[in-house]
């Protein structure tokens, strides 16, 4: 995500501290994009339950590296049932002033 030149001016002009990160590939996108976050002094949580990988992976990236971000669980304690208007709700909360980018430029 940092590597547009229109999501940090986004966050430097809404001064944005922390950010949540999720997405595919835990251990390429969502890695390098948490890493550089924390390199720009943002701080910043992962969701895992909201990131997928391989499971050794997913969990390596997870457990290796908690000087750059801290784990986040949405889902729990939450019953599968309940998952999808959790995340909507969650989703609508922190993306009510988001804006879009093209993820397939990802890596």
């Amino acid at each position: 995500g940092f590597h547009k030149p229109a999501l940090p001016a986004y966050l430097e002009k809404n001064q944005k501290q922390f950010l949540l990160v999720a997405g595919l590939v835990t251990s390429v996108c969502v890695f390098l994009t948490a890493a550089t976050a924390a390199q720009r002094g943002y701080l910043v949580g992962l969701v895992e339950d909201c990131c997928a990988d391989s499971p050794e992976a997913h969990d390596h990236i997870l457990r290796g590296y908690p000087f750059i971000f801290d784990p986040i669980y949405l889902y729990l304690g939450v019953s599968p049932i309940a998952r999808p208007l959790i995340f909507r709700r969650v989703f609508k909360h922190f993306c009510k002033d988001r804006i879009k980018f093209d993820i397939s430029q990802c890596a």
